[in-house]
């Protein structure tokens, strides 16, 4: 279930006004930008952790800060584009970019799926 804050706080003038503060266009471009970039480099990562033969028991062990950190980023990243994707206020330009990132963050899914497996 999702709800669209713009909507659902509009009779509200001092919600609607602290929306309108965090949903100006300029700083909805930061955020998702900066968030393309963490997916990136999660993207980066998995891999490295996905690699055949680094997820020995030693290593998970040994390496299970680094690990948590990598998948809550990523959960973190999956979460904030898939929520945004669905936004009836479009704040970014539909492009054919949009269906690229579709797919990484799909990717990027999957791959989270199969390290917390």
């Amino acid at each position: 279930f999702v709800v669209e804050l713009s909507h659902a706080w509009e009779s509200y003038k001092a919600a609607r006004t602290a929306l309108a503060n965090t949903t100006q266009p300029g700083t909805v471009r930061s955020l998702h930008a900066s968030c393309c970039e963490r997916m990136a480099s999660c993207g980066k990562l998995l891999h490295n952790h996905l690699t055949e033969g680094v997820l020995t028991q030693e290593y998970v062990l040994d390496e299970t800060p680094a690990l948590l950190h990598c998948v809550r980023e990523c959960n973190v990243s999956i979460r904030w584009l898939m929520l945004h994707r669905r936004a009836r206020l479009k704040k970014l330009p539909d492009s054919a970019e949009r269906r690229h990132e579709a797919e990484q963050v799909l990717l990027l899914l999957m791959n989270t799926a199969q390290l917390e497996y």
